[in-house]
């Protein structure tokens, strides 16, 4: 009985709220930073946590919740500003749900994105600039061989470095979108364009440019 006394002390001096469920999903027992949090009382005892946490994220964590898992992040129901992250581990017919304050963490990491993002971005231009003197300079006729080799270094690390510009720029938009829709893309039609705009390019060159496409009619 001591020990518990002592498990209970330690959990009411948390910063992060701590909530005991029942199979019910009612409120058992909570420390004072829960207390804070949701705003309980004593009389609060036995009420549905849905009561005091309704919102839609949260509510899809807790029924669809398993074992182990990574918790769910949601912006404060009471302020947009803080951000949090709860994880509910069942023992039981019980559960313990324990909330943390990760504003400070969602803020840096919103920094991070948006540091990659825009140093980025502004590389691109740069680069784009270098790619291009590389590649006129790189095709004059009278170039020196022993300056060949120092041209053919750079354009292959200009594009190297191009290709990672292109990589974060991917990754950034990737982490920014928080919905994905999948479009039906027509193919056929697509490379058609592609293949009259090549040969619209290459009237001054005289390539040969062949496409052949095979449809498939079976979805």
């Amino acid at each position: 009985m001591g020990q518990l006394k002592k498990i209970r002390s330690s959990l009411r001096a948390l910063q992060d709220a701590v909530i005991l469920l029942n199979n019910d999903d009612s409120l058992e027992w909570w420390n004072q930073a829960a207390e804070d949090l949701l705003l309980l009382q004593v009389a609060d005892k036995g009420k549905s946590i849905f009561d005091f946490i309704n919102v839609p994220e949260f509510r899809q964590y807790y029924q669809a919740m398993t074992t182990p898992n990574d918790g769910v992040h949601m912006a404060s129901w009471r302020d947009p500003k803080r951000y949090l992250k709860c994880e509910l581990t069942p023992f039981g017919d019980e559960k313990l749900l324990i909330i943390y304050d990760v504003t400070r963490l969602h803020h840096l990491e919103q920094m991070r994105r948006d540091f990659v993002a825009n140093v980025s971005h502004e590389l691109r231009t740069p680069l784009t600039v270098l790619m291009g003197y590389l590649e006129n300079f790189s095709d004059q006729p009278d170039m020196p061989p022993h300056w060949q080799r120092g041209f053919e270094l750079m354009t292959q690390q200009t594009a190297r470095m191009n290709r990672i510009v292109n990589d974060l720029l991917l990754l950034s938009r990737i982490e920014i979108e928080e919905t994905h829709e999948f479009h039906y893309i027509n193919m056929t039609k697509m490379l058609t364009h592609i293949y009259d705009d090549a040969q619209a390019y290459n009237s001054e060159y005289g390539h040969s440019i062949h496409l052949q496409i095979d449809t498939y009619d079976g979805l």
